[in-house]
C-alpha cells in the first residue's frame, strides 16, 4: 500500500505526471506530445504497409475460405431480393433510402482497403451515417432518442442493401 510521501515522489508515475504540470515542464511535455504522435503514425503505417504485404496470405486465401464466402453471398443474394426494412421492424420515421444509400457505400468501399484500421474505418462512417439518421429523425419528430433496438435493424438492413451493389 502507497502511502502519501510515496504517491508525490519524484520516482513514482504520480510523482511524475505531477512534476509535468509545472509550467517549467512546457518544453518537456510538447516533446512527448509530438513524440507520440510520430509513434502512433508510424505504427499505423506500419500496419498498412504489412498488412498490404501479407494480404493475399491472411484474407480468403484457402479454397475453404473462398467457397464459405461464396455461400455467404448467395443467402445474402437471396435476401436482397424479398428483404424490406419492414421485415426488421425498421420504424417508419428511419426510413430515409437517401441517408441509407451514403450508409450503403461507405460499406462497399471497406473492399478498396487491405489494412484492417482502413476497413474499420469504412464501418464507421457507415455507423456514423445511420447514427446521424437517427438522431436527426428522432429530434424532428419529438420522437425517443434512438439506441441500439433503433439502430440495430438498420445497420442489418444496409449491410444486406449494400452487398447487392457489388
Amino acid at each position: 500500500m502507497c502511502s502519501a510521501s510515496h504517491a508525490s515522489s519524484p520516482t513514482t508515475f504520480y510523482g511524475f505526471l505531477h512534476r509535468m504540470r509545472h509550467p517549467a515542464a512546457i518544453d518537456i511535455v510538447r516533446s512527448i506530445k509530438r513524440l507520440l504522435v510520430l509513434i502512433v503514425c508510424f505504427f499505423g503505417g506500419l500496419e498498412k504497409y504489412v498488412m498490404t504485404k501479407l494480404f493475399n496470405r491472411t484474407f480468403a486465401c484457402s479454397l475453404e475460405d473462398a467457397k464459405f464466402d461464396q455461400e455467404i453471398s448467395e443467402k445474402i443474394y437471396l435476401l436482397q431480393h424479398f428483404i424490406k426494412p419492414e421485415h426488421l421492424d425498421v420504424p417508419e420515421i428511419f426510413h430515409n433510402e437517401a441517408s441509407w444509400l451514403i450508409a450503403e457505400k461507405e460499406l462497399q468501399r471497406i473492399n478498396a482497403y487491405k489494412s484492417p484500421c482502413e476497413k474499420l474505418c469504412c464501418i464507421f462512417n457507415c455507423c456514423k451515417v445511420i447514427n446521424n439518421l437517427l438522431i436527426n429523425a428522432s429530434m424532428s419528430s419529438d420522437h425517443v432518442p434512438a439506441g441500439a433496438d433503433e439502430f440495430l435493424p438498420v445497420i442489418i438492413y444496409v449491410t444486406i442493401k449494400a452487398s447487392s451493389h457489388r
